[in-house]
């Protein structure tokens, strides 16, 4: 099926303003990813599985390390540390949000434009140089929207926008600023 950009755009504001809801509560959400992202029968996109590693804590389940392919969206400050990635940052959930949108804008998966294994990915992400990120074309999505994703993939996480800020400037650069609206 083919999207056009409004509805990715309205897709990616759906993430944003979820997301936007999680953070003005003071919850991480620490695992967000592709799969963690279901669209409902109205195509209104909602944001699952937070909360999950305060269950694991609470419930004493041994911390097991993800497969390579499901850190794909793991900020590199959180690879490069184990009880940060168990516990999930701010910051870190803006990282995965950037992965998330080059996945929309591309239509294909994290990092798939490169030709290199998953356990090879993580680790370029976890100890640059070089520094290792996804490439997307400029004629997939506003030139605008592909600078914010380059921003919340910042390697330094202060860097990083918040998602109040993401928000403010998607809605002003997306064909659905109505939309945000609504929501």
């Amino acid at each position: 099926m083919k999207l056009d950009w409004m509805f990715k755009s309205s897709l990616l504001l759906d993430l944003i303003m979820g997301m936007k809801f999680l953070h003005h509560r003071q919850l991480v959400h620490g695992r967000l990813k592709s799969r963690n992202c279901v669209v409902d029968g109205r195509f209104v996109l909602k944001v699952t599985d937070y909360g999950y590693n305060e269950l694991l804590e609470v419930q004493s389940v041994t911390w097991m390390d993800p497969k390579p392919e499901d850190r794909f969206w793991t900020a590199p400050e959180l690879l490069r540390n184990p009880s940060l990635e168990k516990a999930g940052t701010f910051c870190g959930d803006v990282y995965s949000f950037s992965i998330i949108m080059q996945e929309v804008i591309v239509r294909g998966p994290p990092f798939s434009m490169l030709d290199l294994s998953p356990n090879d990915i993580v680790k370029k992400v976890q100890k640059p140089p070089p520094l290792c990120r996804p490439s997307v074309s400029p004629d997939l999505a506003p030139m605008e929207c592909i600078q914010i994703m380059k921003q919340c993939w910042s390697e330094q996480p202060e860097r990083r926008p918040n998602f109040d800020q993401i928000f403010d400037q998607v809605s002003t650069t997306s064909p659905t600023q109505a939309h945000s609206r609504t929501c």
